[in-house]
């Protein structure tokens, strides 16, 4: 009975000696700031235009200190990322709906036919992500960080204005000794029709980030870091003529409310 006592209290204090020790090596906080991002793939200058849109970020994080200059930190973090665009859209298939009335009755038929013209729009994504990062501190100051993300797509816009050209000859005006004929030889001409791609976005991306962390004081920390998706943002379209993904860039102060208790 003696030897079973001795037993559990160095068992005990193995647990509070460790529990400590994991305490001493945890810390917690908040951090917030703002993401500048663009959406990657083929783009050709002469038709493609594109700049990015600045959001905010925040979340909360925990920083488990391996060694004396390595750590792991895993955040929660809400994060708005998103581009305008504009882009030129080829002759391409599509099926057009003519509406017409028949005794006061409105009636749509679907033709087949081509289109082309110009597509102005904006991203507008909010993901809830969990990077998990080694860090490794250079310095007293500097440190430097990798890692992998996980996202969760909250809400996903992709909506804008597109003004087509509609007929067989859609977007071949060069084939035309003039304009007019050009405009002549077409079903309709330069109509604007507002457009939105959401349903087709992709509710999860996963990929790696990247960066440098400065600590301003024992509670403040300056964090860069540059992020990239793997997953394409949205299926293709008659739109989206192509497979793009995230890329984006987090800069954010972190504030260390506390340690492990």
């Amino acid at each position: 009975m003696k030897s079973f006592f001795t037993q559990l209290l160095i068992v005990g204090l193995l647990v509070t000696i460790t529990s400590d020790l994991l305490a001493q090596r945890l810390t917690y906080g908040v951090r917030g700031g703002m993401t500048g991002g663009v959406i990657i793939g083929p783009f050709n200058p002469d038709t493609d235009k594109g700049k990015p849109v600045l959001n905010p970020n925040m979340g909360v994080y925990v920083n488990w200190k391996v060694k004396d200059k390595i750590s792991l930190q895993s955040e929660l973090v809400y994060n708005i990322t998103g581009v305008q665009y504009e882009t030129y859209v080829p002759n391409s298939d599509t099926i057009w709906p003519i509406v017409f009335t028949i005794q006061d009755q409105e009636v749509t038929n679907y033709i087949e036919t081509f289109l082309a013209g110009t597509v102005k729009g904006e991203y507008n994504l909010h993901y809830l992500e969990m990077p998990i990062s080694v860090v490794w501190q250079l310095n007293d100051r500097f440190g430097v960080n990798l890692g992998g993300r996980v996202a969760y797509l909250l809400n996903g816009e992709n909506t804008g204005i597109a003004r087509l050209d509609i007929g067989q000859y859609a977007g071949q005006e060069s084939d035309f000794a003039s304009y007019d004929d050009y405009v002549s030889a077409l079903f309709l001409h330069q109509i604007e029709e507002e457009f939105d791609e959401s349903h087709s976005i992709n509710p999860f991306d996963i990929g790696i980030t990247g960066g440098g962390q400065f600590r301003l004081n024992n509670r403040l920390v300056f964090a860069l870091s540059a992020n990239y998706g793997f997953m394409p943002v949205q299926e293709k379209s008659s739109i989206v003529q192509h497979n793009y993904t995230n890329l984006f860039v987090n800069t954010s102060v972190a504030f260390q409310i506390g340690k492990g208790m």
